[in-house]
């Protein structure tokens, strides 16, 4: 049987309501604070304190999604949603009788949808669908007891699904938390040789980049920021900035990065340690602090002490919301320096670790990537027809 295609706008009204005048505080839920986990983030809003986007007011079984384009965050709302605000960079749908609020949920969810949804956004990266073509969106509408009997299937399948994901994130944190503990326990167990010395006893400079913002060039001298050091393992070179080669020789009179040093992120997302094992040369800006061991012998060693727990504690300690790291803090940290021998035992010990870490990292996240196809899937099958050959 093949089913009826319907404008949206035929099945669905679009939801303009916004917030009663209240008192209090209701939640408030941007974009970012939705996703298809169904763990939401809202804040606490006051009618007059509202942003100017918490204009927004579904009401119960009315089913939302970002309009902006490739973003797939689709919400139903329910009790626990209800009563709340919701911002304009939703789109808000209320089914009429012809379409199940589950089912429509479900289906805005699919690659379907929401290859639609961005084809109307138009070819820029940016933007978002405009309200006036939500309506023209074409959806594959069957009788409602197979929309019935899709929305059983699905939410049979999502459960199994789910309780996979949960499983191997669980094992993905657990390896993770597992090297943790032995970083700890490493560097916490000293013996009587070892030794405790400021990490500026340690090394020739700690310093940090350049504190004004260059001219970037299209082409010449990487220019390191935040970014290259959170995208990857090492330090990444895409997307990238350059600089000119007189702009980073000038740069270097102050801070040259080198194979051997250590770079540590120092503003936002702060204490990212990587090692300098490349011999491209390059600048780095403000936002991370360049260590250069006496020594490159203990660089290896001076970076598990870095990532361990006895450090990164002090970096970003509980409770605390620190976003900068400065580097008279940096310098004082006590660093325990067992003898040299010792140091490389521990080295090639730790790197055996965390390569098996990696591996199961790599097994464990292949599996959430998996399991996220097979989600895809089913719902490319159920709103094929697929799921219900024969109805």
């Amino acid at each position: 049987m093949v089913w009826e295609v319907k404008k949206l706008g035929d099945v669905c009204e679009i939801v303009k309501d916004k917030p009663p005048l209240f008192n209090g505080e209701k939640k408030y839920y941007t974009t970012k604070a939705i996703n298809n986990s169904g763990k939401y983030s809202p804040v606490q809003v006051t009618y007059s304190n509202r942003p100017g986007r918490a204009n927004l007011f579904p009401s119960i079984n009315d089913v939302g999604f970002a309009s902006m384009k490739g973003t797939n965050k689709v919400f139903l709302v329910n009790e626990e949603l209800s009563g709340s605000i919701f911002s304009t960079g939703f789109a808000i749908l209320r089914p009429r009788s012809q379409i199940l609020p589950k089912y429509l949920f479900i289906l805005i969810q699919s690659d379907l949808f929401q290859r639609i949804k961005d084809n109307f956004a138009g070819k820029g990266i940016m933007g978002g669908i405009k309200k006036t073509d939500i309506p023209k969106i074409g959806i594959p509408v069957p009788p409602l007891p197979i929309q019935k009997k899709i929305v059983k299937i699905l939410d049979e399948a999502f459960e199994k699904l789910s309780k996979a994901k949960e499983n191997a994130k669980t094992n993905l944190n657990n390896s993770k938390e597992v090297f943790e503990s032995h970083l700890q326990s490493v560097f916490e167990n000293k013996g009587e040789d070892w030794e405790e010395n400021k990490l500026e006893e340690i090394c020739t400079k700690i310093t940090d980049g350049v504190h004004k913002k260059p001219n970037y060039v299209s082409e010449g001298i990487p220019f390191i920021k935040i970014n290259n050091l959170t995208a990857g393992p090492g330090i990444s070179f895409e997307n990238v900035s350059y600089i000119s080669k007189e702009d980073h020789e000038l740069f270097c009179k102050r801070t040259k990065p080198e194979r051997g040093d250590i770079l540590i992120t120092k503003d936002g997302t702060i204490g990212i340690v990587k090692v300098v094992d490349t011999d491209i040369e390059f600048s780095i800006f403000v936002s991370v602090a360049l260590i250069k061991p006496l020594s490159k012998d203990i660089t290896k060693y001076l970076k598990y002490v870095l990532i361990s727990p006895i450090i990164q504690n002090q970096i970003k300690p509980k409770g605390a919301a620190l976003k900068h790291l400065y580097l008279k803090d940096l310098r004082k940290y006590i660093i325990p320096m067992p003898p040299i021998k010792k140091q490389k035992q521990i080295v090639k010990k730790l790197d055996n670790l965390s390569t098996e870490t990696k591996k199961l990292e790599q097994i464990y996240n292949q599996k959430l990537g998996d399991l996220e196809e097979l989600k895809k899937s089913i719902l490319q099958k159920a709103f094929n027809g697929e799921l219900t050959k024969g109805n």
